[in-house]
């Protein structure tokens, strides 16, 4: 005979989703009663400060103990809840047998294959960065002749003085453009280059980030080719008749028995081959 007390891989990753699906209700459920009883102990007791903020020192007193009664009856109406939660616990242990009358604990193993989901990939990164702006050539600067000179005394003076003045203003300005359209290739060849760069840092990235989720696909799908292939060989080995494959499939299909919680069960299986029969040992708590 064979002794199946523990739970194998496929049964126990079976198990472990069913466990994950009754605690994600519980909690919700919880969550919600939570909630509500927050709320509403957060509605009386506001509206029992706002009347009390409004009142007269006559009725303060008596506002005092209504926002303290209402703090009570919330409080109350929590443990009410809690104890109406509790009271569902002991309905659904009470009525397991008859529920579980109900239920076919037939497992169509297909059913536990899996397929391969891939997360999108992040394609911000194939977007090119956009290029830079070109630096236009500087305005060449241009004479400035200067205005005639008023007075009727030492205009020709004056003129020269001027003429002078914008002359070098101009050799200046000449200077400084001249300066500035020697700079200008560098400059925007150091942009040029900046932004090659920046670009070239970003196909990189790019080329990283499209190896590792290549990677992590891969990963993704060698698992679940690796569970399906086990799925498969289950399969198989069952229509052969061969006991481990057996002994697999009864842990799976009780495996799919979750209780209420705090309720530990426990499972013993044992098959004859010989006579091809199955019994199975189930340990619950104690009734007290």
């Amino acid at each position: 005979m064979i002794l199946a007390r523990r739970r194998g891989f496929l049964a126990e990753m079976q198990h472990q989703a069913k466990v994950a699906e009754q605690r994600q209700r519980a909690a919700a459920r919880e969550q919600a009663a939570s909630a509500r009883r927050a709320e509403q102990a957060w509605k009386a007791e506001q509206r029992a400060q706002v009347a009390l903020q409004r009142a007269s020192e006559a009725d303060r007193k008596r506002l005092e103990k209504e926002a303290h009664d209402a703090h009570v009856a919330s409080r109350q109406a929590e443990v009410e809840q809690l104890n109406a939660e509790l009271a569902a616990v002991y309905d659904q242990v009470d009525s397991l047998l008859e529920s579980t009358l109900a239920v076919d604990d037939y497992v169509d193993l297909g059913s536990l294959r899996r397929t391969v989901e891939h997360p999108p990939f992040d394609r911000r990164l194939e977007t090119p960065i956009p290029g830079p702006v070109t630096l236009p050539d500087p305005s060449a600067p241009v004479f400035q002749t200067p205005a005639p000179p008023t007075g009727l005394f030492g205009r020709k003076k004056k003129l020269a003085e001027a003429q002078a003045q914008a002359q070098a203003a101009f050799a200046q300005a000449q200077s400084v453009w001249e300066h500035e359209m020697a700079e200008l290739p560098g400059r925007r060849q150091a942009i040029a280059g900046r932004y090659a760069a920046d670009e070239n840092n970003r196909k990189q990235r790019l080329a990283a980030a499209k190896a590792r989720y290549a990677d992590e696909c891969a990963a993704r799908e060698a698992q679940v080719a690796q569970h399906n292939a086990s799925i498969d060989e289950l399969i198989t080995n069952l229509s052969y008749g061969s006991v481990e494959a057996l002994q697999e499939y009864v842990g799976i299909v009780l495996a799919n028995s979750v209780y209420p919680g705090g309720f530990m069960v426990e499972h013993e299986a044992q098959f004859d081959p010989g006579t091809a029969e199955l019994a199975l040992r189930v340990l619950i708590p104690s009734p007290n």
